[in-house]
């Protein structure tokens, strides 16, 4: 098992010790935020921040819970909204 994931590890380390953002146009395709109300990792500000990379929709949505709310407390009103973007997406 070590040996399969061993080399996504480190090409995984890789890119994070080498990657450099680059300013580029932003991408016309839509685009929403999902974060925790009370994640400190990725902070609300940075979450919002990616409203920048698109001239298409445009959401943020914050739950309840921190950097991992999705596994946090009361998962429904995340899989809720989930779910309604789902079918708003595949025209349902």
């Amino acid at each position: 098992m070590l040996a399969l994931l061993l080399p996504v590890l480190r090409a995984d380390l890789k890119l994070l010790e080498t990657y450099h953002f680059q300013t580029e146009a932003p991408l016309n395709i839509p685009l929403y935020a999902l974060g925790g109300a009370d994640d400190t990792v990725a902070g609300r500000e940075n979450i919002l921040a990616w409203e920048q990379h698109t001239t298409a929709d445009w959401a943020s949505q914050f739950f309840n819970g921190g950097h991992f709310y999705f596994r946090e407390g009361d998962q429904t009103p995340f899989f809720n909204y989930l779910r309604a973007s789902l079918d708003r997406w595949m025209g349902g």
